[in-house]
């Protein structure tokens, strides 16, 4: 059997449900016959919200509350995602185990799992890396930069090449050969560790 108290509470919370559906059926009708209806709405939306709170309710969330904020909500979840992106993006590299970056950046994870960054020489950005072997690798970057190291990292050594645009990707099979490619799509292929290079003919 409900105490008095929730007897109370039961018949407020009636009442407020029976004036919230007169209020909502006085609404459509101003709104109908274009007097006042916004203002008819706000006016019963702050009533009902008074009573309910006086009668122990929850009061009703304001008209279009809830889908602002789950819209905000998923605004701020693709800023946050795009923003993940762009900041990783310069980390990316087919080298397992090694990563480049800007300002002549290289890394390489250790058995922990930690990035250790090694010297590479160079200041300018680079953007791909390639390990044919585990003592032999490719970088390249900015304004054709091509760097190789044949000691496993430690050491780099600059790399002559036929072109002074941006080297996106290398991919090198060998101490003495490897594939580059310019951001213009133009590949060039070498034999004996850049001594000469030739344009590919799968371009």
């Amino acid at each position: 059997m409900a105490k008095p108290s929730e007897r109370a509470r039961m018949t407020a919370a009636g009442m407020m449900a029976e004036r919230a559906a007169d209020a909502d059926l006085r609404t459509g009708a101003a709104g109908e016959t274009g007097r006042g209806g916004g203002g008819a709405s706000s006016l019963g939306t702050a009533a009902l919200s008074q009573e309910a709170a006086q009668a122990g309710a929850a009061p009703p969330p304001a008209p279009g509350t809830a889908g602002a904020m789950k819209e905000k909500k998923a605004e701020l979840s693709k800023r946050s995602i795009a923003t993940n992106l762009a900041q990783d993006a310069w980390l990316l590299s087919r080298a397992k185990g090694w990563r480049v970056g800007p300002h002549g950046l290289i890394q390489r994870i250790d058995a922990r799992g930690n990035w250790i960054t090694v010297p590479s020489g160079v200041d300018a950005d680079l953007f791909d890396i390639s390990f044919p072997a585990p003592n032999v690798g490719w970088a390249v970057g900015q304004t054709g930069l091509t760097i190789r190291t044949t000691d496993g990292g430690n050491t780099w050594r600059r790399i002559p090449t036929p072109t002074r645009e941006d080297l996106i990707q290398v991919s090198a099979t060998t101490e003495l050969a490897a594939r580059i490619e310019t951001r213009n799509h133009q590949v060039w292929e070498t034999t004996d560790g850049g001594e000469t290079w030739r344009r590919s003919r799968s371009e």
